[in-house]
């Protein structure tokens, strides 16, 4: 545990990435501190390759090794050391307490994976749902964003879906309006389902 007040929810003391490359060592992130308490929000802003979501996945510890390492730093989260907790552990935190929503929702979703099969992987993880119960789940996310037909959908994989998900089934020429990334308003419906089980 840190030293830090009960309200810090996450802080980044000094953190330090590097990649390195056949082309010689990529600086990415290089020397970062914030801290964020419980209720607040932050903005972290910059430069396109400034290290933005380099930082992101240096604190879910994601960077891919090779070519990345966490060179320096420590995050706590939650008063937890998160770089001292095995990859086991970090799973059970990823996608229950702490996650990223990277810029683009095209490459959220494996394009060869059912989006149900993705979904209900996270659920089944998180939750400790049957399949029967995860699939029930998946599909009333689906229904929340407004995916249309999501029972069918949901068998398809996302590009499938990303080249149908503007199509009345009904009317081929018609266009829908459709605006938000499948994870965008799921949390109230993961949130009554936590309590529920």
């Amino acid at each position: 545990m840190s030293n830090q007040s009960v309200s810090t929810l996450l802080d980044v003391q000094n953190l330090v990435t590097r990649f390195y490359t056949e082309d010689g060592t990529v600086y990415a992130v290089n020397d970062v501190s914030f801290s964020l308490n419980s209720g607040e929000s932050m903005a972290i802003v910059g430069e396109s390759a400034c290290g933005k979501s380099v930082s992101m996945l240096s604190i879910l510890r994601l960077i891919p090794t090779p070519p990345g390492r966490i060179e320096a730093g420590k995050v706590f989260f939650k008063g937890r050391d998160l770089f001292s907790l095995s990859q086991s552990q970090m799973r059970d935190i990823r996608g229950s307490e702490i996650a990223l929503i990277l810029q683009d929702p095209m490459t959220s979703l494996n394009p060869v994976l059912s989006i149900k099969r993705q979904i209900t992987e996270v659920i089944k993880r998180h939750l400790q749902l049957s399949n029967n119960e995860a699939v029930k789940l998946a599909i009333e996310m689906l229904t929340v964003v407004g995916l249309p037909d999501p029972i069918h959908r949901s068998t398809k994989n996302c590009g499938y879906v990303c080249r149908h998900n503007c199509r009345d089934d009904n009317n081929p020429k018609s266009v829908q309006e459709y605006k938000s990334p499948i994870y965008a308003r799921t949390s109230p419906v993961l949130a009554n389902h936590s309590k529920q089980y």
